[in-house]
């Protein structure tokens, strides 16, 4: 999860701009073989360890890192 949140904060211009795209990349990053629910996990997880806020059309807004 390090690994991720490293690549964001690396790439402030190329970064998800929705909740889905930012769930595809995360699926992805973990090897694209996660259930929903564990995908959900490790979403909640980064949105705590982050701080990012994600609004009620599912556009990402990502703390100043």
């Amino acid at each position: 999860m390090a690994e991720f949140i490293d690549n964001l904060k690396r790439n402030a211009s190329n970064r998800p701009k929705r909740k889905a795209t930012l769930l595809s990349h995360l699926k992805s990053h973990l090897g694209g073989t996660l259930s929903e629910s564990e995908l959900a996990s490790k979403f909640e997880l980064l949105r705590t360890r982050t701080g990012l806020v994600i609004d009620a059309k599912g556009a990402v807004t990502y703390p100043v890192f």
